[in-house]
């Protein structure tokens, strides 16, 4: 497993962090400065071909622990991470309410759902007579 240590405490945000040469490619040690030392690490391990994509890696607060703070494999750590976002604005006291929203049913009544009138419905589709297409010669 790949040591990524912390090395002091956070100075602006940022901790100081080790990673360790035991199980990569790296003959000296390498520092470094991040807000998220573990994912900085992954990105640099690959950036210098290190270390392998699947190769186990964890967080720990200092040299003497044996217990990780946080472990993964450093090709699954320099994935990008989705964030989803409402679409909704939030109402706030001050702001007006939001517009209402339309109605959800179909134009055509209930029971069936609308379609524009240029998109062909199952039944407006045209069926070729029996026995036409197909390889010729085979029935």
């Amino acid at each position: 497993m790949i040591r990524v240590i912390i090395t002091g405490s956070a100075r602006e945000g940022r901790f100081p962090f080790r990673v360790e040469t035991e199980d990569t490619r790296l003959a000296h040690p390498v520092t470094g400065l991040s807000a998220v030392p573990l994912i900085d690490a992954c990105k640099m391990l690959i950036n210098m071909g290190a270390a392998n994509r699947n190769s186990p890696i964890a967080l720990f607060e200092d040299d003497d622990r044996e217990e990780w703070i946080e472990h993964t494999q450093v090709g699954f750590a320099i994935h990008p991470i989705e964030y989803r976002v409402s679409a909704e604005p939030t109402a706030t006291p001050s702001a007006a309410p939001p517009p209402p929203r339309k109605s959800l049913e179909p134009r055509g009544g209930k029971g069936r759902a609308a379609s524009a009138p240029d998109t062909p419905t199952r039944s407006h589709r045209k069926r070729k007579p029996a026995g036409s297409g197909g390889r010729p010669g085979r029935r």
